[in-house]
C-alpha cells in the first residue's frame, strides 16, 4: 500500500471521514521556490471542509524538523493555504520538535497532529535508542557486510541501490545506525549523506562484532521434492565443509529469507518435520536475503561465521577462525 492510501485509510479508520487527496496543479506550483517542488511531492488535501497543501518529502532524512517548519511556512505564505506534512515514519524526538514548531503532520498508524482542527491523535512512538537496542538492524548489518565484502568506502546511499534491493530511505536509516554505533562517520556534501569508514576492515569487523547477530531466525527440516536445489545457497555446516576439514551433515543445509521459504513451500508443497530423519533438506530461515551478499553457491563468510559462532563444538570454532584468517582483508 502506498503512503497516500495508508493516509486515507488511517484517517478514515481513526476519525470516520476519509480525506480527498488530489495531485497539485502545476500552475500553482510555479508560485513556489524550485527547491520546494524539487524536494517534495505536493498534493491538494481536503478534509472536514478545509483545504490544505500536503507535502511529502522525497528524502525523509534530508531535513531537520526546523527546516521542515521553515519549508511549511514558505509554502503557506506562497499559496495562502495551510500546509500538512505527510511522513512515512518519525522518531519520538523529532515528533516532539515538530509539535514544538506547531507543524501539522500525519504519520499513518502513528499520529495525526492538526492543531488548527484541534486534532491530536497518537499511538506509541518509540525512543530512537530503544528502537536500536544493542544490535544493528538486519538492513544495517547487510549494508555493513556488503561494504566489507566489496571494500566500499566512502559511499552515498545511491551507490548501494544497484547492489542491494533496499529503498533509499532504508539505506539512509542503515547509515544512521552505523554512525550511532560508531562504526562510521557521516558527512553531508550538498544534500546527500556520505558514509565514511575509518581504520582497516579487519579492525572494523572486530569492533562491530558485539553489534552483529546471527542472521538465522529458525532452522527447520523439510520433506518434499525440491527441484533446482543448486539455485539455493549452501549454509551452516554444508557451507563450512566446502572450505574446511569439517564433515557435512547427512542432510544439506540451505539459507533462505522468510518470504523465499514460504514461496518454496508453496511451489514444491514442502512440509516441515520435527527431526532430520527422512528430511530432504535443512532450511535456515534468515532475517535478510543471503543472496544480497553472495553470488557463489555458498553464503558469504561473514554471515556464515555469525550463524555458527555460538555453536559449542570446538572443532567448528577452530575452522571458523581459520576461515576468517584466510579472508583477504
Amino acid at each position: 500500500m502506498d503512503l497516500l492510501s495508508e493516509c486515507r485509510g488511517y484517517i478514515n479508520e481513526a476519525i470516520g471521514i476519509a480525506p480527498k487527496i488530489e495531485p497539485f496543479h502545476k500552475a500553482q506550483g510555479n508560485k513556489l521556490p524550485y527547491f520546494i517542488s524539487d524536494s517534495y511531492n505536493i498534493y491538494h488535501f481536503c478534509f472536514l471542509e478545509r483545504n490544505f497543501v500536503l507535502l511529502i518529502p522525497k528524502d525523509l532524512l534530508a531535513y531537520t524538523p526546523a527546516e521542515f517548519s521553515n519549508h511549511v511556512e514558505i509554502v503557506r505564505k506562497g499559496l495562502a493555504i495551510d500546509v500538512i506534512l505527510l511522513l512515512p515514519e518519525l522518531t519520538g524526538y523529532n515528533r516532539k520538535r515538530l509539535i514544538g514548531y506547531k507543524v501539522p503532520f500525519i504519520v499513518p498508524r502513528k499520529q495525526i497532529y492538526l492543531p488548527d482542527l484541534m486534532i491530536d491523535l497518537r499511538e506509541h512512538f518509540k525512543n530512537e535508542r530503544e528502537e536500536r537496542k544493542g544490535y544493528l538492524s538486519p538492513s544495517a548489518q547487510v549494508v555493513f557486510l556488503y561494504c566489507i565484502l566489496h571494500k566500499r568506502n566512502p559511499l552515498f546511499p545511491r551507490d548501494l541501490v544497484g547492489g542491494l534491493t533496499y529503498s533509499r530511505m532504508t539505506l539512509n536509516r542503515a547509515f544512521d545506525e552505523l554512525v550511532y554505533f560508531e562504526l562510521a562517520g557521516k558527512a553531508f556534501p550538498g544534500r546527500d549523506k556520505l558514509l565514511q569508514f575509518s581504520g582497516d576492515w579487519k579492525e572494523l569487523w572486530q569492533k562491530a562484532l558485539p553489534f552483529l547477530r546471527s542472521p538465522v531466525k529458525k532452522r527447520v527440516f523439510v520433506v518434499g521434492n525440491i527441484l533446482n536445489k543448486d539455485k539455493f545457497l549452501l549454509s551452516g555446516l554444508s557451507a563450512l565443509s566446502q572450505q574446511s576439514m569439517i564433515s557435512d551433515e547427512k542432510v544439506m543445509t540451505y539459507a533462505l529469507e522468510k518470504n523465499s521459504f514460504e514461496e518454496l513451500c508453496g511451489d514444491y508443497r514442502l512440509e516441515v518435520i520435527p527431526a532430520a530423519e527422512g528430511a530432504v533438506a535443512k532450511i535456515e530461515i534468515w532475517n535478510y536475503s543471503p543472496n544480497l551478499l553472495s553470488k557463489s553457491k555458498n553464503v558469504d563468510p561473514f554471515s556464515l561465521y555469525l550463524s555458527l559462532k555460538d555453536n559449542q563444538d570446538e572443532r567448528i570454532h577452530g575452522e571458523l577462525e581459520a576461515m576468517m584468517e584466510g579472508i583477504a582483508w
